[in-house]
């Protein structure tokens, strides 16, 4: 097995909101710094996600490796037909088949909360615009120390470090 460091890595809005599960997608447009951020920080590692937030992106996100956490067996064949997709049970399993140092947790709200015991880095992406949803990150303790990496009008991103 090789040496893992686990990140999560997210977007939410100031009031935590991360989702709608009305159209099973983040409630705000595409940020380009965000999609800029998340693409050059996950590539040549391993992304883990739940089958709802595989379902939202509905493909395989190339450049990593993807493993999708499911309990329902009848999902296994569909996403095992996409090119480069493993399928896991549990955060453990999928954990367990990353062959990357690197790995991130991409979601969705459950994922996230299984795997913050685990995670010592997380890279969060606070939307300044207030936007609807239903999905909520877990709010963060204050063991966390936060550096700026990059803000505008729209987004602030930031690398937390578990203290």
């Amino acid at each position: 097995m090789v040496s893992q460091e686990i990140i999560m890595i997210y977007a939410a809005t100031k009031t935590g909101v991360i989702g709608n599960s009305a159209t099973n997608s983040m409630p705000w447009p595409r940020l380009k710094k965000d999609m800029q951020f998340f693409k050059e920080t996950t590539m040549g590692g391993t992304i883990i996600l739940g089958r709802k937030t595989f379902e939202s992106i509905g493909k395989v996100l190339p450049g990593r490796e993807n493993i999708v956490i499911t309990r329902q067996e009848k999902n296994r064949a569909t996403y095992l037909a996409f090119a480069g997709c493993k399928v896991a049970n549990s955060l453990g399993e999928a954990l367990a088949m990353s062959t990357k140092d690197k790995v991130f947790i991409i979601g969705g709200a459950e994922i996230y909360k299984l795997a913050m015991s685990c995670v010592r880095k997380i890279y969060q992406t606070t939307i300044k615009q207030d936007y609807s949803g239903d999905i909520y990150i877990e709010p963060l303790s204050s063991y966390w120390l936060a550096t700026t990496l990059y803000e505008d009008d729209q987004l602030l991103i930031e690398e937390l470090n578990k203290v």
